[in-house]
């Protein structure tokens, strides 16, 4: 408990932070040989099931992202991963990839706000890569707060699935109208639904560990 709060708090900063983060120029992602989320995924993996040579091996291929966190946040996500692995700490391991993770969520969700005025497709992918995340801290949110969790992924699917039908009608194809909000609607729910990601994550880590 007392260890998570350093790491709730940080949240909370860069949650703001995050926030102002500005510009659809993202080389760093360009960067990486697959998807972030995919490489988190896998990170996560091999974090809870102790592989940490297999952590190690895989962590250069996230660099450009965690020195993107460090540059524009302060985040020193790779500061916490590099002692854990060193004394194969699998719970620290295990927490400093939860950080990565929800950086990651949150940068893309930010990044989803700012292309959406010029790039609808792009912005559905960037939305796209971060439920795909979320998933992937979804198991530790839903063993405390099962339908609060249920909840985001309805949301998650829901902010999809919008922007995929402003797009299709955007450009005159059928889109389903339930699911068709105006650009400024689409912001706000996006907008919302990061502060519930936020409320849900911080309640989880105030009573897990």
């Amino acid at each position: 408990m007392t260890h998570c709060k350093p790491f709730i708090a940080a949240c909370v900063v860069l949650s703001i932070l995050l926030g102002f983060s500005l510009g659809l120029a993202q080389p760093y992602r360009d960067q990486m040989p697959q998807p972030s989320s995919e490489i988190n995924r896998k990170l996560m993996t091999y974090a809870q099931s102790s592989d940490f040579e297999g952590f190690e091996q895989t962590l250069p291929s996230i660099k450009p992202l965690l020195d993107a966190f460090l540059a524009k946040f302060g985040a020193k996500v790779e500061f916490n991963m590099r002692p854990a692995i060193n004394s194969r700490d699998k719970a620290r391991l295990i927490k400093a990839t939860q950080q990565l993770i929800y950086l990651d969520l949150k940068d893309l969700m930010n990044l989803t706000l700012e292309s959406m005025g010029l790039s609808t497709d792009k912005a559905t992918v960037q939305m796209k890569s971060a439920y795909l995340n979320y998933l992937i801290l979804s198991p530790i949110i839903e063993k405390t707060y099962f339908p609060s969790d249920q909840k985001v992924k309805n949301n998650f699917r829901t902010a999809v699935l919008s922007l995929e039908n402003y797009a299709a009608s955007s450009k005159g194809k059928v889109a389903t109208p339930e699911h068709t909000g105006s650009l400024d609607q689409n912001k706000k729910f996006i907008g919302q639904l990061m502060i519930e990601i936020d409320l849900e994550l911080i309640q989880t880590l105030l009573t897990t560990q």
